[in-house]
């Protein structure tokens, strides 16, 4: 089915969670700090006490150079016995799922961004306008300039054309599965 409007990991963790803890579906998390971590587990043993969260991995690896150490974390959340595998990493470190599906099959893994550092109130979340109109990514160079300058304003650079047609769609009040009928 295609999607009617983006769904980013923010808002699909905290349903995701509840959903897990009623149907008891262990999950394991890759990525955030260890404090992060804590700070998250702890808030979701209150809310979801019946939730079982089979472990953390804040492993540093670099996917390109060594991508044994993403395979490695795979690896250890599949034999943990984890039902879903949350990646809370960069985008280009979330490329570990497609590209080691095998590591932790028959596990779901779910690409989450700093959606964990959100939940457990160690970052702020961008404003739902800014959300909608596509520039949570502004929202987090604010504030995070140090950090953040060179993934938005050089790496991720090919994808402002990407970003510009869609603010523009938002803008005129066409949606993506639109353009892409009139394309397909």
């Amino acid at each position: 089915l295609p999607l009617r409007e983006k769904v980013s990991g923010s808002d699909l963790f905290e349903p995701l969670m509840a959903r897990c803890a009623r149907d008891h579906l262990p999950v394991y998390f890759i990525g955030a700090t260890p404090e992060t971590c804590a700070l998250a587990l702890e808030k979701l043993g209150t809310e979801h006490p019946e939730l079982e969260v089979r472990g953390h991995d804040s492993s540093r690896f670099d996917l390109e150079t060594d991508p044994g150490g993403a395979r490695s974390a795979l690896r250890r959340a599949r034999e943990s016995g984890a039902r879903v595998i949350m990646v809370f990493l960069p985008p280009r470190k979330q490329l570990m799922l497609s590209h080691f599906e095998d590591e932790y099959r028959p596990a779901v893994g779910i690409g989450a961004g700093s959606t964990l550092a959100f939940y457990a109130g160690v970052t702020r979340r961008a404003p739902a306008v800014m959300s909608r109109l596509g520039l949570e990514w502004l929202y987090r160079l604010v504030q995070e300039p140090g950090r953040l300058w060179r993934r938005y304003l050089v790496e991720d650079l090919p994808a402002l054309g990407v970003l510009a047609r869609m603010v523009g769609d938002r803008l005129m009040g066409r949606s993506l599965t639109r353009r892409e009928d009139r394309c397909g």
